[in-house]
């Protein structure tokens, strides 16, 4: 009876170590601000995606570059019993060749290397918007869970003084022993409740350590603005969706690649027509006439190559294209009014707690604690009480986790900050 005491007062003592955060010396004590500034400036993903924007703006410059000019030379290796004669009764000749583009094929190039230099850029902010919005779930619950586990530790404290006061009882057989298996029960309930939700906690900070690429035990700081700034006022399903078709990254990334698929079929066709080479030529002896100099073009005849078949299959790659870009406008739309009905839902039930039941329950339970021990009420309703109050406290913590999740999910199927 004595061992389970002390090894009840030594868990307490670890649970309230834990919960404090301080077994670890590198805590980071932060807000959801900062939290975001960290994920911009350190993410992995982030940053290789930025390296890739860099690369496509290069690849737009490469794009519009003009083919380099040809030169091109000839002498004598071996004629007349001479080796390389280059003289003047001997041989050579040089000449210099620039291909043009007379269909706008360059220009045509480097606008679509820009554009798919714009959809690099959107899928970087497409990768932001899911970031930022797994980052801020993982926040809010640390958050609430860290509230959920004080709040059973706390409980704890109190079950295991009474479990000790019962064992010293018991041995003086001033009370029953099915009390003391009730109270131990109740006991190991709320014990397994609050090692799952520490089990939830660490996932979650071992995930927002990732995201923000750091090892410092993250304690996350919610102001009382940072949650009161949610709310359904003044938005309505068809707004949402009307700012999500005009924000977010996913559906610009569609309209960029049916943007493309317009570019392309167009280059596709230009392509069929032939380039031009101009070249200038000299040639010392080789010729009817001796310092023979001569203007050259040559164009490719299209006659069996026009680029028909690329150009045929651009013209199908725009068609699908186009298609996914409205099917991806259509997915929007379903995903917004999913999104404003789970938090419209979530809202209501949320608005139905009362501001004062939180305090007020835990001066009901300060009272019930301290009856209970007068002897006032018996265990039975003591024990009743006890865990109809501990779960409603954890149903309003998951409750305001599930809010704040609704309404930063609201954010991500937008594309864009409601809430600021």
């Amino acid at each position: 009876m004595i061992l389970f005491r002390l090894l009840t007062l030594a868990a307490i003592a670890i649970c309230l170590h834990l919960t404090a955060l301080a077994i670890p010396t590198d805590t980071l004590r932060i807000t959801l601000r900062e939290a975001e500034a960290m994920l911009l400036q350190n993410n992995t993903q982030l940053i290789a995606q930025k390296y890739g924007i860099e690369a496509a703006k290069a690849d737009a410059i490469q794009a519009g570059l003009f083919p380099n000019p040809v030169f091109g030379f000839e002498g004598t290796l071996h004629g007349d019993g001479k080796w390389f004669d280059m003289g003047s009764e001997g041989e050579k000749a040089f000449g210099i060749d620039q291909t043009f583009a007379i269909a706008g094929q360059r220009g045509l190039a480097q606008s679509l290397a820009q554009e798919q230099t714009k959809m690099t850029e959107r899928q970087y902010y497409d990768l932001l918007r899911s970031l930022r919005f797994e980052l801020r779930k993982k926040y809010y619950s640390i958050a609430y869970g860290i509230r959920s586990y004080s709040t059973l530790t706390n409980q704890l404290i109190i079950l295991g003084s009474m479990i000790a006061g019962y064992e010293e009882q018991l041995l003086k057989n001033n009370v029953a022993l099915k009390d003391l298996v009730r109270l131990k029960t109740l006991y190991y309930q709320v014990n397994n409740d609050r090692t799952d939700i520490w089990t939830d906690i660490v996932s979650n900070r071992l995930d927002l350590q990732a995201l923000l690429r750091t090892t410092a035990i993250i304690i996350p700081e919610i102001a009382t603005t940072d949650v009161e700034k949610y709310a359904l006022a003044g938005l309505s399903p068809d707004s949402l969706a009307l700012t999500a078709e005009q924000n977010r990254p996913d559906v610009q990334i569609a309209e960029s690649i049916a943007e493309q698929g317009r570019i392309n079929l167009e280059l596709q066709n230009r392509l069929g027509i032939p380039d031009v080479t101009l070249g200038i030529h000299y040639d010392q002896n080789g010729s009817y006439v001796p310092n023979y100099t001569s203007l050259q073009l040559s164009v490719p005849l299209p006659i069996f190559n026009r680029n028909q078949g690329a150009s045929e299959s651009a013209r199908w790659r725009l068609k699908q294209a186009e298609e996914q870009l409205q099917q991806q406008k259509r997915t929007v739309r379903s995903e917004t009014l999913a999104a404003y009905e789970k938090t419209r839902i979530i809202e209501e039930e949320y608005k139905k707690i009362d501001t004062n039941f939180r305090k007020q329950s835990e001066m009901l339970n300060e009272g019930m604690v301290e009856n209970y021990r007068k002897g006032n009420i018996s265990l039975l309703e003591f024990s009743d009480f006890f865990e109809s109050y501990t779960q409603s406290i954890l149903q309003i913590n998951r409750l305001s986790i599930s809010r704040l999740a609704a309404y930063e999910e609201l954010n991500y199927v937008a594309g864009a900050e409601l809430y600021r």
